[in-house]
């Protein structure tokens, strides 16, 4: 065994950035915890280990990280953002007041710590209360990045939380000039767009902004509204022209986000010339191989333009691209024979109390989504089995952990082998021995148009599985209710555990879909 006591810290590093990347979250966090005896107040270290210790469920101490920093006097950002959303990604909202009015009384006016209450009080439903807590925390921010961040951060997250008005106010705190409307109005769409809000506010906002010649962040906006229709409507030729008449314009900002949705898309559209004439361009772009799958892809193919020979890492990446590409024939094989019965398990609570475990774990197939708990009591009522995950498109490792061999994990969102940017946890599960599928684009694309907006993976996968089969039958759904989790009388969204439902998706409608799916007098791609 390698004698690790006296590693200088250049080699802590490496071992650090080899165990974050393997998910070897032990010696991460040793690694880690060697480099802050070093420079206890570097906010990079610091929000990696903060990161570290929340992905290995230990998130109390990632908050006494973080409150010892505070303690310290340090205000990292990238260490604030992490605290503030602490709660929201750890799904711990409902239970995390007593411990923010303590942390409120210890550091008063800490920026992190109001924001933190922000949250917490938008989750309870106390809007005003959470947005004295959000004005205190964007004002008391060291510089204007932070509050920037912090105002935006909270924007997005108590939007989701469909306090929508509240979101436009915090928006606007601390913007008293005229001369800041343009960073406002920004704000508010990028609020919109996070939350696939496809209404005639986000529209009116694009518009006012594209409207402006003079806008500062205009590559940002550009990108904003391609990315936007692209996630909606599906590629199109159209949306490669206007990337190339902003390119035309000379832009002085950053335009790597602009060329990589040029290139991602054209591989998309099929135009694969297009997309190497694109990186040859940029050779910068090769440097976004583990971000963006079609980049490895035509690194793989193509060479790297000198002779130097692909990197594995970037090969394993071009393989994933690969699979993933390969997702409607394998869908079809899997699930498209309606002989194999499938039973679909969603996260409403309105199967409590129903004793519906046993009926469905006796299907050949049992697919479920995100986060879900088939431990006792909850088998009794959802069933123990999963053959097929459906799961988000991030690299949130605790979401598809301890599946059973060869399970199939379908990746959530439209045009995502295209779009994402997050493919750790996809190759950690390919790795593993799990089949690798994303929703065929066509699927997405003609739901997302039912709906004027962005779909719910339940829905999504329900609209899938009709198109592959042709006949549904409605006893073969589990833990559908849409309308259930939202009015007066809303249940918890999950069966679990307490949770918001989101506000990007639209669950009357997506209800009226749902049940117009299992009449086989509809026609469906």
């Amino acid at each position: 065994m390698r004698d690790i006591s006296n590693l200088s810290p250049r080699e802590w590093k490496a071992i650090a950035a080899q165990a974050e990347d393997e998910e070897d979250l032990a010696l991460a966090a040793t690694a880690l915890d060697h480099l802050l005896k070093q420079n206890a107040r570097d906010d990079i270290l610091l929000a990696r280990l903060f990161r570290v210790y929340s992905n290995g469920g230990q998130r109390q101490k990632a908050l006494q990280l973080a409150e010892s920093a505070f303690a310290d006097g340090v205000r990292g950002r990238r260490l604030t953002s992490m605290y503030i959303l602490s709660d929201f990604t750890s799904y711990n909202l409902p239970n995390c007041l007593d411990d923010i009015e303590a942390k409120l009384a210890l550091f008063r006016h800490n920026p992190a710590v109001e924001g933190r209450a922000a949250m917490a009080y938008a989750w309870h439903g106390d809007v005003d209360r959470a947005l004295d807590h959000a004005r205190v925390a964007i004002a008391r921010a060291d510089e204007a990045a932070t509050a920037d961040m912090i105002r935006l951060m909270l924007a997005r997250r108590v939007y989701q939380l469909s306090h929508r008005d509240a979101a436009d106010r915090i928006c606007r705190m601390g913007r008293q000039s005229p001369d800041l409307r343009p960073a406002i109005l920004f704000d508010r769409l990028l609020v919109r767009t996070g939350n696939v809000a496809n209404d005639a506010t986000t529209r009116q906002l694009f518009r006012q902004l594209l409207a402006m010649d003079d806008f500062p962040r205009r590559t940002e906006l550009v990108a904003q509204h391609i990315d936007f229709r692209w996630r909606l409507n599906g590629p199109s030729p159209a949306l490669l022209d206007e990337i190339d008449q902003h390119l035309a314009s000379g832009p002085r900002q950053d335009i790597i986000p602009l060329t990589l949705m040029k290139l991602s898309m054209a591989m998309q559209l099929g135009d694969e010339a297009l997309a190497l004439r694109t990186l040859r361009s940029h050779p910068e772009l090769a440097r976004k191989a583990s971000a963006c799958l079609p980049v490895a892809r035509l690194l793989r193919d193509h060479g790297t333009g000198t002779d130097a020979p692909v990197d594995p890492e970037v090969a394993a990446y071009a393989s994933l691209y690969d699979e993933l590409a390969d997702s409607e024939a394998v869908l079809r094989k899997r699930l498209g024979n309606p002989d194999v019965t499938c039973a679909v398990v969603g996260n409403s609570s309105c199967e409590i109390g129903r004793g519906h475990g046993a009926q469905i774990d006796a299907h050949d197939e049992v697919v479920r989504f995100n986060r879900f708990d088939t431990s006792p009591p909850f088998d009794r009522d959802y069933g123990s089995r999963t053959t097929v995950l459906v799961r988000v498109g991030n690299d949130r490792p605790e979401i598809g952990i301890d599946m059973a061999p060869n399970t199939l994990v379908l990746i959530s969102s439209a045009s995502i082998l295209y779009r994402g940017r997050a493919w750790r946890a996809a190759l950690r599960m390919r790795d593993e021995g799990h089949q690798l599928c994303v929703f065929p684009q066509r699927f997405q694309t003609q739901l997302s148009k039912m709906l004027v907006g962005s779909p719910s993976s339940g829905l999504s996968f329900v609209h899938l599985l009709k198109a592959l089969r042709g006949t549904l039958h409605r006893e073969d759904f589990f833990g559908f209710a849409f309308v259930d989790q939202i009015g007066s009388q809303a249940k918890s969204a999950h069966y679990f555990e307490a949770a918001k439902p989101s506000a990007m998706h639209q669950w009357d409608r997506e209800l009226e879909i749902f049940n117009a799916m299992f009449d086989d007098e509809t026609i469906w791609a």
